[in-house]
């Protein structure tokens, strides 16, 4: 695991798959989709390098018992965790290339930037007394 930051997105985005609040997954709640977006995120998370125990403590204090007994329940039933497990990825996904834009993109940002152009559909006068200062 690179960070403790991916490690706490792998979490969210288990949640934003099964479309249960974060809070929901963290807490003691038997919730059928808590549990699902839990299982997830231990099959996730293992796979990412983690320690049971480790585990566990992202998932809102819980045994390493209870990250073996997720990960046994996602072997035998994967056609439950699965689409979440997609959906998860998914998301992660394009997080990912929002966050990290391609060459073509700065190109094109930087492109905009110098002709003073704001790059909006405005017209251009507005565009241009929109960068001017104020005062």
């Amino acid at each position: 695991m690179r960070s403790e930051l991916e490690s706490k997105l792998c979490v969210l985005a288990c949640a934003f798959a099964a479309e249960v609040g974060i809070d929901v997954v963290l807490s003691q709640s038997r919730q059928r989709s808590a549990v699902i977006a839990r299982i997830a995120a231990a099959v996730l998370l293992r796979e990412r390098g983690m320690s049971l125990k480790q585990i566990g403590r992202r998932l809102g204090f819980r045994h390493h018992t209870s990250v073996m007994y997720y990960l046994a329940i996602a072997k035998e039933t994967p056609q439950m965790v699965a689409p979440i497990i997609k959906r998860a990825l998914d998301f992660m996904t394009s997080l990912q290339r929002a966050c990290h834009p391609t060459p073509s993109r700065l190109s094109w940002t930087a492109a905009a930037a110098g002709t003073g152009r704001c790059g909006t559909t405005r017209s251009r006068s507005k565009c241009a007394s929109a960068s001017r200062p104020v005062g």
